[in-house]
């Protein structure tokens, strides 16, 4: 059963940087697909650094199973940078609109009122294809 990762982590101007635009993750043993981004400070002018680009970087991925997320996050040179930050780890409930890159489950999960669930936002601007 594949499985989603949500990570957040302050990494170095250059790190940041390099992760984000220049990713080189295309042959990471059971990553299904990855979008990196800059996070974002909520209420930050529309003009300022800390909106645009504040070092702290999302990376959201799918995996095929826990265990490939692990080998990333314990072997890979970026994944050993991105486990310094904190993650979270999700199970597919449902979605809406369209998604292109992930491979996205047909059957939907009935939601538990009791568990907590994280809804994950994305949206694309500008795609860059390396």
């Amino acid at each position: 059963m594949s499985i989603f990762s949500y990570h957040l982590v302050r990494l170095s101007f250059t790190s940041a940087f390099r992760i984000i635009f220049f990713p080189h993750l295309k042959k990471i043993n059971g990553l299904v697909h990855h979008e990196t981004m800059s996070a974002m400070i909520l209420g930050s002018s529309i003009f300022s650094s800390s909106r645009i680009f504040n070092r702290e970087i999302v990376f959201f991925a799918q995996w095929e199973n826990e265990d490939y997320l692990n080998e990333f996050l314990k072997s890979n040179s970026i994944g050993k940078q991105i486990a310094k930050g904190w993650h979270i780890r999700l199970e597919y409930l449902r979605q809406w609109g369209k998604i292109s890159g992930f491979q996205i489950p047909t059957l939907e999960k009935k939601l538990e009122s009791e568990k907590p669930v994280v809804a994950v936002t994305l949206f694309w601007g500008i795609k860059w294809n390396w």
